[in-house]
């Protein structure tokens, strides 16, 4: 006897419930464990000195003599939003796209080139969706270490060396800046009844474009909008979207090769042989987290250089009359054909490989927790019938 519809219902909402609640739980162990490696990787990617480099000793000392070391865990809250969106966008894209791949074969086999391009097209989707949460989330370690004091090769110097003056509109310079400004003016035909007040809404028109201010004093995502407008939470796609489709692409590809490998072994040494793919047991949650953390850390060192360059991009302030300018006078940016395709600055060419042994280690022990504390879970609200 067959089960009813609202049986069925009943077990389609218990499923999804227990596979979010483990989702949930796993993204939330990696991040709790490994977040602050992200941190320290970070701050050696925005560091703006090509000539001294710092080591992750220097920038741990550093943050603690700032903020303690819970200034490790900055923009933690921005992380696990954007985990959560982007991570699951990125499973269900890749298992869209091989289902589709799978879709009339006699089993659910799907080939190498076929993960491959699942995963570059789910990579591809995950940017879209995370960008915004990333860069709220690096300025967010930037400002929790960026007054701390660190020692480079027996001297003393500022994680954030950049001396720019604040260019906000809630900063107000001196009087006699003003009065010089009022005095200037006061020659124009037709002018404001209330000139300093203008200014104040528009600091440009005081300061000219000048520097840009310290991403300390821009604040968060209402002060990054009403300074750098709404396109700023998308600042970075381009290598974002680059690094994304590359990491997704590796990541699926080769641990789609070690889980073949793993069931050809097990297929080898079942009696009588199986007849088709689906008839292999699968992988433990031991072997799925350990294939799943080594193809992670290399598909981390694979697409490194684009997240320095995302990274610096997104540390970057770049105000909205700064922009307008430059469209008004088409400005194009420096750089080889290359640079202008992919998103990178030849400013950053030093940098691009700074932080990658963190990067590696941080996706490689971060995803093998994720995977085995995913499994684990579901395993165990299966027992307990949740």
């Amino acid at each position: 006897m067959g089960l009813s519809p609202n049986a069925i219902e009943e077990s389609r909402k218990a499923l999804f419930v227990r596979h979010g609640a483990a989702f949930v739980g796993a993204v939330a162990t990696e991040t709790a464990f490994f977040y602050p490696i992200d941190t320290l990787k970070t701050l050696l990617q925005v560091n703006a000195n090509a000539g001294r480099k710092l080591d992750v000793s220097a920038v741990v000392e550093g943050v603690s003599k700032s903020s303690g070391f819970t200034g490790l865990y900055g923009g933690v809250g921005w992380q696990l939003l954007g985990r959560l969106s982007s991570l699951g966008l990125r499973f269900g894209v890749y298992e869209l796209m091989t289902a589709f791949y799978a879709d009339g074969r006699s089993d659910s086999y799907v080939s190498l080139s076929e993960s491959f391009l699942g995963g570059l097209t789910a990579g591809a989707v995950e940017s879209l969706v995370s960008t915004p949460f990333d860069i709220l989330k690096v300025r967010a370690q930037i400002t929790s270490a960026t007054t701390g004091v660190i020692k480079v090769q027996g001297e003393t110097v500022k994680l954030n060396a950049h001396k720019a003056q604040p260019n906000l509109p809630t900063n107000i310079p001196d009087g006699p800046h003003w009065d010089r400004i009022r005095r200037s003016l006061s020659l124009l035909p037709s002018r404001s009844p209330d000139i300093t007040a203008d200014l104040r809404k528009y600091p440009w028109l005081a300061t000219g474009s000048g520097q840009p201010p310290l991403v300390k004093d821009v604040g968060g995502l209402r002060g990054a909008v009403g300074l750098e407008g709404l396109n700023v939470l998308w600042r970075g796609l381009r290598p974002g979207l680059y690094r994304d489709a590359m990491y997704g692409g590796f990541f699926f590809c080769g641990w789609q090769f070690l889980d073949d490998l793993a069931t050809e072994g097990r297929a080898y040494m079942m009696n009588p042989p199986p007849t088709s793919w689906d008839d292999v047991s699968p992988s433990s949650p031991w072997q799925l987290s350990i294939t799943a953390g080594i193809v992670a850390s290399f598909a981390a060192t694979a697409s490194h250089s684009f997240d320095s360059a995302k990274t610096r991009l997104q540390a970057t302030v770049v105000p909205k009359y700064l922009t307008m300018e430059r469209k008004m006078l088409k400005w194009k940016a420096p750089g080889s054909w290359f640079e202008s395709i992919v998103g990178f600055s030849p400013f950053d060419r030093h940098f691009l490989r700074r932080g990658l042994g963190l990067r590696a280690l941080q996706h490689g022990c971060g995803t093998f927790a994720l995977v085995l504390t995913y499994h684990t879970a579901v395993q165990a609200a299966k027992i307990k019938k949740w």
